[in-house]
């Protein structure tokens, strides 16, 4: 993982610190019950995660693209132009939604190739 270098851009360091409020947001509002398991769902130990969090390392692509997806933050409140909303609106409803039309295509495809075994 990169080190924060002296002197990093405006940019980088508000990416920085969106991301470390993001975090202490997940585990306060108890979306996440500790940081320990916010840094194994966002794969990474958690000395790392605290050196991110608390601006000692820079938070990675690959973390934020994993924070967006895992716990529905709006990329928008990480990357400019920023938005003050930090979670995606009906994030959670939609992704369910998507999971039950997998499901259910995917108790299609099994029962077709049940049908296709007896034949």
């Amino acid at each position: 993982m990169p080190r924060k270098k002296p002197g990093a851009q405006p940019t980088l360091d508000l990416v920085n610190a969106r991301f470390a409020t993001a975090c202490r947001a997940l585990v306060t509002d108890g979306r996440v019950p500790t940081f320990l398991e916010l840094a194994a769902s966002l794969d990474l130990d958690n000395a790392n995660l605290h050196r991110m969090i608390n601006g000692r390392r820079n938070v990675t692509l690959d973390v934020l693209v994993r924070l967006c997806a895992i716990y529905m933050i709006n990329p928008a409140y990480l990357f400019p132009p920023y938005t003050k909303q930090m979670t995606l609106k009906g994030g959670k409803d939609k992704l369910i939604r998507i999971k039950r039309i997998e499901i259910e295509q995917a108790k299609k495809e099994l029962q077709f190739l049940q049908n296709m075994s007896k034949v």
